[in-house]
Parts: C-alpha cells; sequence; structure tokens
C-alpha cells in the first residue's frame, strides 16, 4: 500500500532490523562488521537482561560490551546504565537499566 509521502507510516521493530543492519554494513569496514553485527546481538541479550531484571556477572558483561576491563560503576554504553549491585560466586554482579530519553 502507497502512502503519500507527507504522512508518516509506524514500522514494527522486526521491520527495523534489516535497516538497522544495513546501516551498519554503511558505516563500518567489511572487517569490522562482523564485530559490529554481533554487537548489535548483543545488546538485544542486554535488553532482555533489563526486561528479566537479571545480574549479570563481571565477565559476561564484558563478554556482550566486547571489552577487556570494565570502567568503574556506574558506567553506561549503548544506552544501558550498569551499576554494581552484589555478588555472582565469585564475581562481581551488575545491575542493568536502560537509559530512557525524552525527546
Amino acid at each position: 500500500m502507497m502512502h503519500p509521502p507527507s504522512q508518516i507510516v509506524p514500522m514494527k521493530s522486526r521491520e527495523l532490523q534489516p535497516l538497522v543492519e544495513l546501516l551498519f554494513a554503511s558505516q563500518f569496514p567489511e572487517e569490522d562488521l562482523a564485530k559490529e553485527l554481533v554487537s548489535y546481538k548483543n545488546l538485544r541479550l542486554l535488553d532482555e537482561a533489563v526486561s528479566q531484571a537479571w545480574w549479570l556477572s563481571s565477565s559476561h558483561i564484558k563478554q556482550l560490551l566486547l571489552l577487556n576491563t570494565l570502567p568503574k560503576s556506574p558506567f553506561q554504553r549503548y544506552g544501558f546504565c550498569f551499576t554494581k549491585s552484589g555478588r555472582n560466586g565469585t564475581e562481581v554482579a551488575w545491575q542493568v537499566t536502560k537509559i530512557r530519553t525524552t525527546i
């Protein structure tokens, strides 16, 4: 169905994924693209951790954010805030929250 150019049509999130991947492909060299797509999947996992109120271990946070070391608590990356909240066994546990902005 065609819409007039002045009419804005909302898109469902599943329709946006190919557009986001295309945007990544146009912004990053080919050798970095695989790493960036992994990051996109990792952001989805972080979003799930927020919605389930999971506390993630330091090793999981480093793996998801592709970091060697973690900054001091609290810190922000990719629209998420990470705050030390306890322990998961021998590791620090981090609460992950989503940063909400108003436009």
